[in-house]
């Protein structure tokens, strides 16, 4: 997840003119991680099982890798995904909010 942060804050194509340098990417991870409500949790039990089971079906799509592996994370932990993706409906079972 640290990567995926650090990799769109630096994007100029998603932050425009808000860029943020290497730098100054790697201060607002710090920033975002020291929220009460930001946790790293270790991988659950039966994600590789669940992240298999999500990449089996015949996509072919390079960017499916990442959205089924936290796709697979959430449900395995018990979590609710939050995102702006509305790709994520799309995966059975997860309990997910799509912020607009």
């Amino acid at each position: 997840m640290q990567l995926a942060i650090l990799r769109h804050l630096t994007n100029k194509t998603i932050m425009g003119n808000q860029v943020l340098t290497m730098a100054s990417a790697w201060d607002k991870l710090g920033d975002f991680m020291a929220l009460p409500e930001v946790q790293f949790r270790a991988e659950p039990f039966g994600l590789e099982e669940q992240f298999g089971a999500l990449c089996r079906p015949g996509r072919i799509n390079s960017g499916f890798w990442t959205d089924a592996y936290l796709a697979a994370f959430a449900t395995c932990a018990g979590l609710r995904l939050v995102t702006f993706d509305r790709g994520f409906a799309g995966f059975m079972g997860l309990n997910v909010l799509i912020l607009h």
